[in-house]
């Protein structure tokens, strides 16, 4: 059975389908105002969400709702007229259409919506200030996954409402507005801390893994930690452990075309060091001059998100996160 729904609209403007179970939610989630227009068939006219049961049904509530259904009320005639010819004119059309919002309309819903945006983004910026930096607003990527967990703090009947894509892109254009820090509670200019760093053990980079294997764990006697047959294995060391890999592969890591160069930072070890967030650290080091060779990355087959760089004698440094330990969401 499908459900029973509403044409809703907004100084005039078509807004779409919404059902009648999601008006008052949607209402007090802010994203439609009680000054919307309604609209379903057997109606000859358009009328105020005001006059919907369903948000008198909300009592005394302290909602901002409340306070613009006064005021609509008082000018029930003028609201009433607004629009109404143009509206009037495509009822018929809209009765016949699906229970969707146009990508247009859901632009404009969002514009409107932006301060209770604004407050979810700025709730990000309290717990990761280093989302404002100018290296952190350019990283595609981790805009798109901090604005994703603000779309998980949105209210359900909202997120219902909107898809998340487009709440994205909505996000994503409009970056430096929604993560501009308030000049009043920035923290002073200078360089941050990149945070502790930790080495987690020493990667060598071989060519012949089997040979290599062998003769940490047969010649040394080295115990073994864990092992990826043929690609990677981990060798027990004591406080700092020491782990083979394929050259191949840690090329592949850093997009390195010619892992066999001499001059190439893949013909030493790499130097892994962990850091408790490593996006934050990237975007630290940036604003410290420090050129990547390739930006934090979900390795997801390491079970680690890494950012690589190295240092001025062109050894290989990673620094990384394990992905559980992270929440993108």
């Amino acid at each position: 059975m499908i459900p029973q729904s509403l044409h809703i609209a907004r100084n005039g403007e078509r807004i779409g389908k919404v059902a009648v179970d999601e008006i008052a939610n949607l209402v007090k989630a802010g994203l439609l105002n009680p000054t919307d227009d309604y609209w379903e068939t057997g109606m000859t006219d358009w009328k105020p969400l005001s006059d919907r049961a369903e948000l008198r049904a909300l009592g005394d509530s302290p909602d901002a709702w409340r306070r613009e259904a006064r005021g609509a009320m008082a000018d029930a005639a003028g609201i009433l007229a607004r629009g109404t010819a143009k509206l009037a004119e495509t009822a018929r059309t809209l009765a016949s259409r699906g229970n969707e919002v146009p990508p247009s309309a859901a632009r404009k819903l969002l514009a409107d919506y932006l301060p209770r945006i604004k407050e979810l983004a700025a709730a990000q910026l309290e717990t990761k200030p280093f989302l404002s930096a100018p290296a952190a607003l350019v990283n595609d990527e981790l805009m798109e996954r901090t604005f994703s967990a603000v779309f998980d703090q949105l209210p359900a009947a909202v997120e219902r409402f909107i898809p998340e894509e487009l709440f994205l892109d909505f996000c994503l254009e409009r970056r430096q507005e929604l993560l501009q820090r308030d000049p009043a509670t920035a923290p002073a200019p200078g360089l941050s801390s990149p945070g502790r760093m930790r080495l987690s053990h020493m990667r060598l980079l071989v060519t012949d893994f089997e040979k290599a294997f062998h003769f940490y764990q047969d010649t040394l006697g080295l115990g073994v930690r864990f092992k990826q047959e043929g690609i990677y294995a981990e060798f027990d060391t004591g406080a700092a452990m020491v782990a083979i890999l394929l050259r191949d592969m840690m090329a592949e890591a850093i997009n390195e075309i010619s892992p066999h160069d001499q001059a190439s930072p893949l013909h030493r070890g790499v130097v892994i060091l962990s850091v408790e967030d490593v996006d934050a650290t990237h975007v630290t080091l940036r604003e410290r001059g420090v050129e990547f060779l390739m930006p934090p990355t979900s390795q997801h087959a390491w079970g680690v998100r890494t950012a690589h760089l190295v240092d001025p004698e062109g050894n290989l440094i990673e620094i990384n996160t394990p992905l559980h330990a992270r929440s993108a969401r």
